[in-house]
């Protein structure tokens, strides 16, 4: 039978898999933000869109590689390292998505 601590350890392993797939499903949104580019025509505010558009780039990026050296520092002294690992999913989706908002609200205010 398991220890709780042999099952936290797995617990933030599978979750820090997760977050690097989530990574790559990232990247490929973050294609699908940049080729947005050509609908701000005219009246979008280009420094609003390319902070967006990077965000939405690099942020889940920065926060899988901080959230993985937490968590290898945390299954190093045998401590829980559940916690962060589930902070950096959470940390690498909300970048993604919050990118994601403001560049299609700089759009669609553009637009209008």
């Amino acid at each position: 039978m398991a220890t709780p601590e042999t099952r936290d350890r797995v617990t933030a392993i599978v979750v820090l898999v997760l977050t690097f797939l989530s990574s790559f499903i990232f990247f490929v949104l973050a294609i699908i933000v940049g080729l947005t580019k050509s609908a701000c025509v005219g009246g979008c505010n280009e420094m609003v869109y390319d902070f967006g558009a990077q965000l939405t780039w690099i942020g889940p990026g920065i926060v899988t590689l901080v959230s993985l050296f937490f968590t290898i520092q945390k299954l190093y002294k045998r401590e829980s390292a559940t916690t962060y690992a589930l902070i950096g999913l959470g940390g690498a989706y909300g970048a993604s998505l919050l990118g994601v908002a403001i560049s299609f609200i700089d759009i669609a205010v553009g637009q209008g």
